[in-house]
């Protein structure tokens, strides 16, 4: 009887162990832990997290959430196989998202990035990061495309065996000389190269010297040999203490097709807090990385109304129509206004409608919040006058001093930004 009691225990035992297991197997994300290191504050750091289902059976991603929103934002349109939001992963597919990671204090950062399932599954990984105020006498690295801003650049589709070509800007913010400690390269040189005598500016050397607030520019080309895709890291090694390393992710893709290749880049990732009866406005660019024309056939708002409003006029490069034409690797832009009536939440969706054969129709929601004016006043108080201070802490000044100083900057700040 003792044995039959020990051998259904045993049973239960292993029965909720393999359960156990399986659970945990549902769904793999690489990688598990990510550290950002130490950034500037104000500066902006992304790390892409690939999601995979290993099983023989969809899953569905129900949620994916952050347990800081404000210092770390979640793009699922991010990484080269965006998951889009919420969406069935089938057997040994995978996706990826994208975190970017903003200190505005000089501390460290310990956050979570969780991902549920519709079965209550829930995979987390764990994200670290600190937040640094650079010394005014140290060399400052600041590189970024000459067309476009960020830690990867995407040369689109080029026909194989022809070659595409970007100019790279290289600065130094610092205060001291900037020396690269290693020449600067690619990890593939097959389908890679570096110029360092390209540009208007040439850095004219693989390890360069630059003086403070000194700017100086490289080539890198692309050549594909087939119809893949391809990509490898641009690396920079200075003596920038913050810098040691910097490497941008290069991706592109060789094809015999003639295809245009569409992607949307925001301004910023949602409108701020804005309040009510004042406007806000966010650009958004149309990109065209493919290797012939790109013809927009509709760009519009799900629904256009006094809270948000379509400006085909708008930003660096307007579209000045809802039908551009977009030459290879060129962009145009446009501005979507938000004007909040009331203190709540919004939602709108921008649609774009063109002839890219994997994407001919992208829609992109758009949020915001109307509140009221007090409230935003209140919030920037307590920065403005006492640096993060209750106003307990400075009792020899009567608050209703400040009165006349608030209405002045408010007023000096709408015309700034209006």
């Amino acid at each position: 009887m003792v044995s039959l009691k020990r051998y259904l225990l045993l049973t239960i035992f292993l029965i909720a162990s393999l359960s156990l297991v399986s659970k945990a197997e549902t769904l793999k994300v690489n990688p598990k832990f990510v550290n950002f290191g130490e950034i500037e504050i104000g500066n902006t750091k992304k790390a892409v997290i690939t999601i995979k289902n290993p099983t023989d059976e969809s899953i569905k991603i129900d949620k994916m959430e952050l347990s800081n929103d404000v210092n770390f934002f979640l793009a699922v349109w991010g990484g080269n196989k965006p998951c889009k939001g919420n969406k069935w992963l089938k057997p040994k597919e995978e996706c990826t998202v994208v975190i970017r990671f903003t200190p505005f204090k000089e501390k460290k950062y310990e956050e979570e990035f969780t991902i549920k399932t519709k079965d209550g599954d829930e995979i987390t990984v764990d994200l670290e990061g600190k937040g640094v105020n650079l010394s005014p006498d140290k060399p400052r690295i600041v590189i970024r495309p000459s067309k476009r801003a960020g830690e990867e650049y995407n040369f689109g589709k080029v026909f194989a065996n022809d070659r595409a070509v970007e100019i790279f800007l290289i600065s130094n913010k610092g205060k001291h000389n900037l020396v690269f400690t290693k020449p600067i390269r690619v990890s593939d040189d097959d389908h890679f190269e570096v110029n360092p005598y390209g540009g208007n500016r040439p850095c004219n050397s693989y390890q360069p010297v630059l003086r403070k607030n000194r700017t100086c520019t490289i080539e890198v080309y692309f050549y594909p040999t087939k119809d893949k895709k391809y990509s490898t890291d641009l690396k920079l090694n200075t003596n920038d203490p913050d810098n040691k390393e910097i490497k941008i992710k290069l991706l592109g893709k060789g094809t015999y097709k003639a295809e245009p290749d569409i992607e949307i880049v925001k301004s910023k990732d949602n409108f701020p807090d804005e309040k009510i009866d004042k406007q806000a406005k966010l650009q958004i660019s149309i990109y065209n990385y493919g290797n012939t024309m790109l013809e927009i056939n509709e760009i519009k708002l799900k629904k256009e109304d006094d809270i948000f409003k379509l400006d085909l006029k708008g930003g660096k490069r307007p579209c000045s129509t809802e039908t551009p034409s977009i030459e290879p690797h060129d962009y145009c832009t446009v501005y979507v206004r938000f004007k909040p009536k009331e203190e709540k939440k919004y939602k709108t969706e921008l649609i774009i409608k063109s002839n890219d054969p994997d994407d001919d129709e992208i829609k992109i929601t758009l949020k915001g919040k109307g509140v009221k004016k007090k409230d935003i006043m209140d919030l920037n108080l307590k920065d403005e006058f006492t640096n993060g201070c209750s106003f307990g802490s400075v009792p020899s000044i009567p608050f209703y001093l400040f009165i006349p100083f608030i209405i002045l900057i408010r007023k000096i700040r709408n015309r700034i930004y209006s």
